[in-house]
């Protein structure tokens, strides 16, 4: 993610769900990020709705 290694959180179906980066500085974690904008995630192919994966089956 923006040249960070980053970890992808998929669904049941595989679909992304969101990006989680951790930018290392000096040996040292500085930054840790969640992408969860789905317009930003498009571009790695099915995206989950994670929303619905969280709200309580009615």
């Amino acid at each position: 993610m923006n040249g960070d290694p980053a970890l992808r959180v998929s669904g049941p179906d595989d679909a992304t769900l969101s990006l989680l980066m951790v930018h290392v500085d000096g040996g040292r974690i500085s930054v840790v990020g969640n992408q969860l904008n789905p317009d930003k995630l498009r571009h790695l192919g099915p995206v989950g709705d994670l929303n619905a994966l969280l709200s309580p089956e009615s």
